[in-house]
């Protein structure tokens, strides 16, 4: 660590001992965001952290304050996946974040000021009413009070009507030994067992 403040992104080492037998602890100012140990955790603003390191050597002991600011993280994990008239996108959660927001529109360079905006979507969550084979472009934004991540990585997908999977009733768990047929070219499983009770409901794709 340097004495000056700089920016950490991931987990940081915190030297456990220095020179001429001295041993050190740390403490944190904020163990949310970075804890004693060293391990980083990000959020979507940038969060400056204090970290203190305590010298000790026989009965002599001094301090020195460190300064890091976590950077801010963005939405991760960012996919969108066609279906027929529709697009399910789905991303990974981000610490601290109470809500999202979606922008798209068919054409890339989405941005919270170049786009539509869907407010407090969950993931995954299916946007509907689109035209088939019209690209879509998406970028999702964390939100926490009156604060806004900045923009997840541009995602696309072009809602289909040939070759996509669309599950019109599902099952809970998984099944074995059951049967597969084709029907009006839609595929019908059904039967079956989960492994301990054989299953009755069925799984139908087109």
């Amino acid at each position: 660590i340097g004495e000056s403040a700089s920016s950490v992104t991931e987990d940081i080492t915190l030297p456990a001992g220095g020179s001429c037998g001295t041993s050190i602890t740390w403490s944190t100012s904020d163990s949310d965001r970075i804890t004693a140990t060293g391990a980083v955790t990000r959020t979507i603003v940038d969060t400056d952290v204090t970290l203190t390191a305590t010298v000790t050597k026989n009965s002599a002991s001094d301090s020195k304050e460190f300064v890091l600011t976590v950077e801010e993280s963005l939405v991760q994990g960012v996919k969108a996946t066609p279906g027929k008239t529709e697009a399910i996108i789905t991303f990974d959660e981000l610490d601290g974040a109470e809500s999202y927001n979606l922008y798209w529109n068919t054409s890339t360079g989405v941005s919270k000021s170049f786009g539509n905006t869907i407010e407090g979507v969950t993931s995954p969550y299916v946007h509907t009413g689109l035209t088939n084979d019209q690209s879509y472009y998406y970028i999702i934004t964390a939100v926490k009070g009156s604060v806004e991540s900045a923009k997840s990585s541009e995602v696309t997908t072009a809602p289909a009507t040939d070759n996509v999977w669309q599950v019109k009733t599902s099952m809970t768990t998984a099944r074995y030994g059951h049967t597969a047929t084709t029907v009006n070219s839609m595929i019908i499983i059904a039967g079956g067992s989960d492994g301990t009770a054989d299953l009755d409901s069925i799984e139908i794709y087109d």
